[in-house]
């Protein structure tokens, strides 16, 4: 939720972020979507992601460490975990 205010918002307090959380057991669904241009996750990004002395950007790779599955369309995230 962090992320979308600052990265996809900006910190305008015009746009909005949705999030939605569905929990059908055993499987765990958490969607946010902001008003952001969205982005790419491309080599370039994991590039990054491979320097762990880095201090922004740690975010999907710290969900990807929960073993969550990451789906990202335009400017909603997907986020699916299953607790079994």
């Amino acid at each position: 939720m962090n992320n979308a205010v600052e990265h996809g918002n900006h910190f305008d307090s015009n746009k909005v972020v949705h999030c939605r959380i569905h929990y059908d057991i055993p499987v765990l669904k958490i969607e946010i979507t902001d008003e952001g241009n969205g982005f790419i996750i491309n080599d370039t990004y994991y590039e990054i992601l491979d320097d762990e002395k880095r201090e922004r950007r740690r975010g999907l790779k710290l969900i990807e460490d929960l073993n969550f599955i990451i789906d990202i369309e335009n400017t909603t995230i997907r986020l699916i975990l299953d607790l079994s």
